[in-house]
């Protein structure tokens, strides 16, 4: 299971790398997802403002020398965000999200295998 978990986060971070590649289509991804979660203004600097520290954890993960990247690690810098994002949406949002999140983990699973 922390093998699996490991590999999730890895794949994750790796993916991310490489899709954050341009401001606008970072710009493009936060669009889709705010209009996806529906948020309200208030939501929508707090939520940027996640991501942008998530994306800086998994940069930070990601440079890391492998014998320093543990399960411990990459499953507080998830739980981390998920706390997050769940203070900053309503319920039915942070389902959404999170259906979304772990979504995307599947799917980028699938890709590497």
């Amino acid at each position: 299971m922390k093998k699996l978990f490991f590999a999730i986060v890895t794949m994750l971070v790796m993916s991310t790398s490489v899709m954050a590649q341009s401001n606008n289509e970072d710009a493009l991804k936060f669009e889709r997802m705010s209009n996806y979660l529906e948020l309200t203004s208030q939501q929508i600097k707090p939520a940027k403002n996640a991501f942008a520290q998530l994306e800086a954890s998994m940069n930070y993960f990601n440079s890391m020398d492998d014998s320093q990247k543990t399960f411990e690690a990459s499953k507080k810098m998830i739980n981390r965000h998920k706390a997050t994002m769940k203070k900053i949406l309503s319920e039915k949002q942070y389902k959404k999200y999170e259906q979304a999140f772990d979504s995307t983990v599947q799917h980028r699973i699938e890709q590497y295998m």
